[in-house]
């Protein structure tokens, strides 16, 4: 990535390091499920990591909150050390088996009801849900309209256009 010119050294180094990290996330997801298309979703990690793959992040550092590293407002001094962990194998993905799944999603089920995890709001319906969309109408009664070809030339030659086609001619 070319340096953008309003950007500091510090600020840089920092992009670099956020984008290693997410590096390092997603090579960590991709080796322990064995899916080369596995992606790392930090808005739905339950559903898109967790359940789907049978896996979890075991290892993050308390002070950091888990969240997308772009979203946080985290400073080199506070990053590199979450870097280091991925990279030494502290902080990894370890896949879960049935039982702990199970445990985990009970657990979780558990801090919903008490309010801890705060779901997101369902998303809206479209403002015409339960109405009759409208199709286009192709022409009377519904039916494509048949194309009807015109001729370029007159419909009727005269006697006068034949003389003057004549005489053209020699």
């Amino acid at each position: 990535m070319a340096p953008v010119r309003h950007q500091t050294k510090y600020q840089r180094k920092r992009i670099a390091l956020r984008a290693l990290l997410r590096r390092l996330i997603r090579a960590s997801l991709v080796q322990i499920t064995g899916n080369p298309k596995a992606r790392m979703s930090w808005t739905k990690y339950w559903r898109l990591v967790v359940l789907r793959y049978g896996v979890d992040i075991v290892g993050w550092p308390d002070d950091i909150p888990f969240m997308d590293p772009s979203k946080v407002s985290l400073g080199r001094t506070r990053l590199l050390p979450l870097v280091q962990s991925w990279e030494d194998g502290l902080t990894c993905f370890v896949k879960l088996t049935d039982a702990e799944l199970a445990a985990k999603e009970a657990e979780r089920k558990a801090k919903i009801a008490a309010g801890e995890i705060v779901l997101p709001a369902p998303r809206a319906l479209r403002a015409d849900f339960g109405d009759r969309r409208p199709h286009a109408q192709k022409g009377p009664a519904g039916r494509h309209c048949k194309k009807i070809f015109y001729s370029k030339s007159a419909r009727f030659i005269t006697a006068s256009d034949e003389l003057a086609l004549d005489e053209e001619e020699f």
